[in-house]
């Protein structure tokens, strides 16, 4: 009712509970949940909302739970959009709208063109909300036969676990994405889409294309965000079956593409401080490119594994730049346990560390590899082949000891923040190139101590005689 008789700039305020219906949005109105509904106007930004669920429930209904079409100026805050069924449509339907969705929980969707949210010709902003547990199920098309003399299925992946989104811009801040699956793009699929994203995660997800993230044709900036515990599987592509009973796969399977993200038909993906961690395809690459591009700077690629490209995969249309990348103790079954570039691909590497890949660090095409350590070596200026010294593989900690030959070993020019944040370059005095421009291989700058006044690396007794000769001098701030 207050929907319905809501008018522009209002703002509509729903008690916890769970409600059984639709919600339709007008223009200029923002809907919150997380109320016990005795709140005064001062404890509105401080109620808890986690503790006071709102959740909007398509368990009874036949149409999307909540649809935006046509409107401007939406913001849903603090709301649990769930359980739309197959019937329902989807969670969210954005069509042509604006949109701004704050500290909402959107799970255990399923429906057949988009689990948890379908964005089309849309501009939406997401922060600090989850998507759980989401679903589409791959479609299946009678092609032929009779169930007497024999027929036949045809399967297509369907596309967007947690989100479909196609034609429009998104971005996603401080969101995750945890447990969602479809074919293409089991958290997210992007066609013909601008997006960004910070400081969020992608875990656990499972599809045939892209677990992660699956994109066509779109541009994609990622910052500060983890992919984790990704699976991309092969999925059933057509089976067919000789009269009544079991029907045997007959044609195979989908590939398994890009366990944390596919790029497809000129996609174009800039990743900055990502980690790419512990994700598995059992075809080809952790990160997939198809006649697409991707720069990754001060990311880690750890622990993944596939068949080809166990961290990353170029196909022979793509192009990438790797630069203050750590690519460490990936697994392929057949080649490239770190990277594997296809014939064709171009690929730059520069600055980064490739160690413990199995069983080869670089399956490189005609890839060009300058300033990094390379297990086994690798052609190009000013490579390396030393143990670079981590702190501590076993825990993934690989950042850098006092000792790495990887300090001050890069070019004399790369990014001025590492993946901590931490400023670039740093000048270990005795530590490989000298000067302002000193920066170090992989993804990690080496930090000086605090009390390191000679940047030598330790703190020593040559410190505490600086420190001394220093005390309780006085200068000029004016000069």
């Amino acid at each position: 009712k207050a929907l319905m008789a809501s008018e522009t700039g209002d703002r509509i305020w729903i008690a916890s509970g769970t409600y059984e219906e639709t919600i339709k949005v007008k223009s200029d109105v923002s809907i919150s949940g997380g109320f016990l509904g005795d709140e005064s106007l001062d404890e509105i930004g401080t109620r808890d909302s986690r503790g006071n669920l709102t959740i909007i429930s398509g368990k009874t209904v036949s149409t999307p739970i909540v649809t935006c079409s046509n409107v401007s100026g939406v913001r849903l805050e603090t709301l649990t959009i769930k359980r739309a069924s197959e019937n329902s449509g989807v969670g969210l339907n954005v069509i042509h709208s604006d949109l701004e969705m704050v500290a909402c929980i959107v799970e255990e969707n399923r429906s057949d063109f988009a689990g948890g949210m379908r964005c089309q010709n849309s501009s939406v902003v997401i922060r600090d909300s989850t998507f759980t547990n989401n679903s589409v199920p791959d479609r299946e098309f009678f092609v032929g036969g009779t169930p007497t003399s024999g027929f036949s299925f045809r399967y297509e992946l369907a596309e967007g676990g947690g989100i479909n989104a196609a034609v429009g811009e998104l971005s996603l801040i401080d969101c995750l994405f945890v447990g969602n699956n479809a074919g293409k793009g089991a958290g997210l699929f992007l066609q013909e889409m601008t997006v960004t994203i910070e400081g969020c995660t992608f875990m656990e997800n499972r599809g045939g294309y892209g677990a992660g993230i699956g994109a066509v044709d779109s541009d994609l900036t990622i910052k500060g965000s983890r992919f984790l515990s990704n699976v991309a599987e092969q999925r059933l592509s057509s089976f067919h079956s000789c009269g009544f009973g079991p029907c045997n796969p007959s044609k195979g399977y989908f590939s398994a593409l890009g366990s944390a993200l596919a790029l497809f038909e000129g996609s174009v993906a800039d990743l900055s401080a990502c980690w790419i961690q512990e994700n598995d395809s059992a075809d080809q690459g952790s990160l997939y490119l198809e006649g697409s591009s991707s720069d990754l700077r001060d990311c880690l690629l750890i622990l993944n594994q596939s068949r080809q490209g166990g961290a990353l995969f170029l196909d022979p249309m793509s192009t990438g730049d790797l630069s203050h990348c750590t690519v460490y103790g990936n697994v392929a079954s057949a080649s490239g346990g770190g990277v594997y570039a296809s014939d064709g691909a171009s690929l730059v590497m520069v600055n980064s560390i490739f160690w413990e890949d199995f069983p080869d660090e670089i399956r490189s095409g005609s890839s060009e590899i300058r300033y990094s350590c390379i297990r086994g070596g690798g052609q190009g200026e000013g490579n390396i082949d030393e143990d670079p010294g981590f702190v501590d593989s076993g825990d993934a900690d690989l950042r850098l000891l006092i000792d790495s030959p990887c300090i001050d070993s890069g070019t004399g020019n790369g990014h001025l923040v590492d993946l901590d944040g931490n400023p670039r370059p740093v000048d270990v005095l005795g530590k490989g190139h000298e000067g302002p421009n000193a920066f170090d291989m992989g993804a990690y700058e080496f930090q000086l101590p605090g009390s390191d006044f000679n940047s030598n690396g330790y703190v020593d007794p040559m410190d505490l005689f600086i420190f001394q000769l220093q005390w309780m001098k006085t200068t000029d701030v004016g000069k």
